[in-house]
């Protein structure tokens, strides 16, 4: 409580604002000082994760093709399943069929489908950078 009376929160979670007040050179050298540690210990990180990969060479390439063979047997799997969804809804024209036209919509496939694929953050990403906002929360 005594350091947010002496140092408020904004002073060290914005290093991007640009006040005209004393404490704002502050603010931003602590925030450049994060930033600079933070990426140096990011590329620590990097370099202890990779560095088993040099013993572990032969193994990773004895064991690609068969594990490149099922990811494209997969996504190929997914994606056909994903296109003939889309077709079939597009095919038919009856009235009873509109509820299941707005759900199987171009947007809600390839949002599901990224979060199949790469998880909920990568969906998420995927709404927000084609600005589908309603596909960014559970509906």
């Amino acid at each position: 409580v005594i350091f947010s009376t002496y140092y408020p929160p904004n002073m060290f979670l914005s290093p991007t604002s640009r006040k005209k007040h004393g404490s704002d050179a502050k603010s931003n050298s602590i925030a450049k000082a994060g930033e600079t540690l933070g990426t140096s210990l990011l590329y620590l990180f990097f370099a202890t994760a990779g560095a088993p990969g040099w013993r572990l060479k032969e193994s990773i390439q004895q064991s690609f093709p068969s594990i490149a063979t099922f990811l494209i047997i997969l996504y190929g799997v997914h994606g056909s399943v994903l296109w003939l969804l889309k077709k079939l809804v597009e095919v038919t024209k009856m009235d009873k069929f509109m509820y299941w036209k707005k759900v199987i919509a171009p947007q809600r496939l390839l949002t599901a489908s990224s979060a199949a694929i790469g998880g909920p953050a990568t969906a998420a990403a995927l709404a927000q950078s084609n600005q589908w906002e309603s596909l960014l929360t559970p509906s």
